[in-house]
């Protein structure tokens, strides 16, 4: 039974890992089609897919072939090479998350001056920066001053938290650094967003009530039959504000949370010399969410964001004309006998017969 129950664990990982690989590289495919890369939201939207695409082959190729073969190692160096590109890319995904939020902030709260507070240099320089500072985090594992294993009831490697009394620094650094500040930063940036555009929203329906009113006294004298309570109106603002707010940082909390809050006890136990009595369910299913934070960002940054979409409507757009004028120039090309084959493209069609 427990077999089994690896194997289904196993398969959904796998799953996961194939969907989300096949929507990053949509999305990654989209924004390079489209020539269109040196926007600072673009350049996040490509970081944040090229991340979450190795993030997902690394965990297809150390799974895969160490559930076929459950009696022996085939390739011995995956599980450092797969620790050490979870350990590191993992964050980097995060704080790309987190400078799309605050991108979004700088475009909702300083629009006059966005082009001078974000550009694609700047986005680049930030970018090198949070390369360097994972990599330096995710040294100590390389080491072996935190060893990696694999996981139980999964053939994949992570960093195991619950060897050495001195993990417990390290988890707490490792977990501040990559997951405390960040969603700090992406919390303050959304409540500042809602707050702004809550004000807005204020001022607009205050302008409309008024007007409404005026016309309603001077004309009618009756009151506005559309017109909402105020406390229903509210309340549909507030919960489409809140359900934004409420997808990015619930999941961050969903997908990473549980992962961190399993190394942070193994190490705690680690450090007052306790074995941690972790269940091999609960850090399958740690690692499950965690790998399926790619696919929720993949959807979340890249198939939800309107400016891909929008980026992919001009480029569908542009291959249907370049297609047509293609269509066109071969209908007016004179055949072999010298006569000319009649327009395909509707316009000129009509102006053939005219």
């Amino acid at each position: 039974m427990n077999g089994d129950l690896e194997l289904v664990t196993v398969l959904a990982v796998c799953g996961v890992a194939a969907l989300a690989t096949f929507i990053n590289g949509y999305v990654l495919l989209v924004i390079l089609l489209s020539k269109q890369t040196s926007s600072p939201i673009n350049v996040l939207l490509i970081h944040l897919s090229a991340v979450d695409l190795i993030v997902c082959i690394s965990v297809l190729v150390s799974i895969l072939p160490e559930t076929f073969n459950q009696y022996e190692k085939v390739a011995p160096w995956l599980c450092p090479v797969h620790g050490f590109l979870f350990n590191f890319l993992h964050p980097m995904a995060i704080w790309t998350v987190c400078g799309l939020n605050c991108d979004r902030y700088y475009a909702i709260a300083a629009p006059l001056h966005y082009g001078t507070l974000v550009n694609s240099r700047k986005i680049m320089l930030g970018l090198c920066c949070t390369w360097i500072v994972c990599l330096l985090i995710s040294l100590p594992p390389v080491f072996r001053l935190v060893p990696y294993s694999y996981q139980p009831g999964l053939p994949v490697c992570t960093t195991d938290f619950s060897k050495g009394r001195a993990t417990i620094f390290y988890s707490i650094f490792y977990t501040t650094i990559t997951l405390v500040l960040p969603c700090v930063i992406i919390l303050g940036c959304n409540i500042k967003v809602f707050t702004i555009a809550r004000y807005h929203r204020h001022r607009i329906a205050s302008a409309i009530f008024e007007v409404t009113l005026s016309a309603q006294v001077t004309i009618t004298h009756q009151r506005n039959p559309f017109f909402l309570p105020t406390a229903m109106a509210n309340k549909l603002r507030r919960s489409n504000a809140f359900s934004a707010v409420f997808q990015i940082v619930g999941s961050l909390a969903v997908f990473y949370l549980p992962y961190y809050c399993v190394c942070l006890y193994e190490s705690l136990c680690a450090a007052v010399g306790a074995p941690p009595r972790t269940d091999p369910a609960v850090k399958s299913l740690s690692f499950a969410l965690i790998t399926g934070s790619a696919l929720c960002n993949g959807l979340l940054y890249g198939i939800k964001n309107k400016l891909l979409k929008k980026t992919y409507q001009n480029y569908r757009r542009k291959m249907m004309t370049k297609c047509e004028v293609n269509q066109e120039i071969q209908a007016r090309t004179p055949s072999a006998c010298g006569s000319r084959r009649p327009s395909l493209t509707p316009v000129a069609a009509a102006a053939g017969h005219g």
